[in-house]
């Protein structure tokens, strides 16, 4: 138990180290929480295939972009599947799933944003399991479910997870995002989702986006997702970024969110499309 103590210990002291230098390099304030953040956030395709999961170092700013003010939000996200021992894709037209925990920018525009989520091809278009979501159990060893009890009570080791078989699902995608991929001219490697019925504004808003997602996405494999004041912005499979590669997102999502004011319309001051 005193092992296990320490090393949650150690973990706390390591993010807490971790939050303090994204502070310093972003010019930015630590934050407790996502309360910041829209409430969309928990509509969007990234909740959906991590069912939430846990935000870690957390740091949170505003950045002018013209006329107009944007809250930023910075946070590590840790699959909550993961303690349960599963991993899920996104059930769409070229499916894709995300390697976590991730990094993710969450950016607060004054706009009602259709849902709309586009992504680069890369590793996680591969439905695979990764390394450590394969079993490596010896002969004779314990079954996974022998392992359940210890993990959700904190007892369990990093080599009792190497026993765990990982199961793996489809996530449907949320209901304001159809399976089929939108019709709408991206880069070469890019792909989108929308509505089941996407205006033409949506597909604009695509185009819009993906005019400069090649030089923002620096050959990663960026994911962008908006919805109603939300822009979120990923690698899906980058892993934790360290301070200049979390840098580099927050100005690939700066450079989003540019995009999508310009080609969208003002809200007036109660909420209404001006």
């Amino acid at each position: 138990m005193g092992g296990g103590v320490g090393v949650l210990a150690a973990a706390a002291r390591q993010r807490a180290i971790a939050t303090r230098r994204r502070t310093a390099r972003l010019g930015m304030s630590a934050r407790p929480d996502l309360v910041r953040v829209p409430s969309e956030l928990q509509r969007t395709a990234l909740w959906a295939i991590t069912e939430g999961g846990t935000e870690r170092s957390v740091v949170g700013g505003a950045l002018s972009l013209a006329t107009h003010d944007v809250d930023v939000t910075c946070f590590d996200l840790e699959d909550l599947r993961r303690k349960r021992f599963e991993w899920a894709w996104l059930d769409v037209a070229a499916p894709f799933r995300l390697h976590t925990p991730l990094s993710v920018v969450a950016c607060t525009v004054p706009r009602a944003l259709p849902h709309l989520l586009i992504k680069r091809a890369g590793p996680a278009d591969r439905i695979e399991p990764r390394e450590h979501e394969q079993a490596r159990r010896a002969p004779g060893a314990a079954a996974p479910g022998d392992l359940i009890d210890a993990v959700t009570t904190g007892l369990a080791s990093r080599a009792a997870l190497a026993l765990a078989d990982f199961r793996s699902s489809g996530e449907p995608p949320p209901p304001t995002l159809a399976r089929d991929t939108l019709d709408a001219p991206l880069p070469d490697g890019w792909r989108a989702w929308a509505g089941a019925d996407p205006a033409d504004e949506t597909r604009r808003l695509a185009t819009a986006i993906g005019d400069g997602l090649e030089h923002d996405a620096r050959d990663r494999e960026l994911v962008v997702e908006t919805l109603g004041p939300l822009v979120v912005v990923y690698v899906a499979s980058g892993g934790p970024l360290g301070e200049g590669a979390l840098e580099d997102l927050v100005d690939a999502a700066v450079g989003v969110c540019e995009r999508v004011l310009a080609a969208t319309p003002d809200l007036g001051p109660r909420g209404v499309l001006g």
